[in-house]
């Protein structure tokens, strides 16, 4: 199985995030984040990982993206009930996990084994992240 090794780069000091792009490594620091060429340095950026995972279809309002580390996602469980996360990776599980605003981790296994949500079936929608809309993760 093959894994699309794609990144995006939030550039701290012009607030701004590059399109999603491959790492080309170039020999004084830098690198290429998008398809214009534009030069960004490590130093000034902090890289988000594409997850693999990819949004729902919300039709005009969200259309479907790619998910990275550091987006914040929305989510309904079986009851109607919304959630809003964090895209993290869990260290101790080794795995992607949702980070909601009540601090409790989703992953597969917590998805699995709650019983308010059927895995095959979380769908989210990405509503930002935590560089541009950090305000979204206070607790609703």
């Amino acid at each position: 199985m093959n894994k699309e090794l794609k990144f995006r780069a939030y550039n701290k000091d012009k607030n701004k995030m590059s399109a999603p792009f491959y790492i080309n490594a170039l020999d004084d620091g830098g690198f290429e984040a998008n398809e214009h060429g534009d030069l960004w340095y490590i130093d000034d950026c902090d890289i988000m990982q594409f997850t693999g995972l990819v949004s729902s279809d919300g039709g005009c309002h969200f259309p479907v993206q790619d998910a990275y580390f550091g987006d914040i996602v929305e989510f309904y469980n079986t009851d109607g009930n919304r959630s809003v996360a964090e895209i993290i990776w869990d260290d101790k599980l080794h795995c992607i996990s949702f980070k909601r605003t009540d601090g409790f981790l989703l992953n597969y296994e917590t998805i699995r084994n709650s019983g308010y949500f059927q895995p095959s079936n979380l769908q989210f929608q990405i509503i930002g992240n935590i560089y541009q809309n950090s305000e979204l993760l206070n607790d609703n």
